[in-house]
């Protein structure tokens, strides 16, 4: 996979899955940019709205929702 690609992770300190898909994502290559919901009220209000209950909550580099850790590790596979 190439850098190009871009990926954004919702996720919060202290949280294993989400380092687990940060780490996967350095794996395969990827560019990916992080938003931690204790520092950010906004996320919070989205994230609710969008009754995601869990972190990590990925999102592909085309704006589509991939889903948690086990999720992302099938999209990758994929590609």
């Amino acid at each position: 996979m190439t850098s190009y690609l871009f990926y954004l992770v919702i996720t919060k300190s202290g949280c294993e899955t989400c380092d687990k898909a940060k780490v996967l994502l350095k794996k395969h290559d990827v560019t990916y940019t992080t938003h931690d919901l204790r520092h950010s009220d906004w996320l919070k209000t989205l994230v609710g709205m969008a009754d995601l209950k869990t972190v990590p909550q990925i999102f592909g580099y085309h704006g589509e929702y991939i889903g948690g850790y086990e999720e992302l590790k099938k999209h990758l596979e994929k590609t």
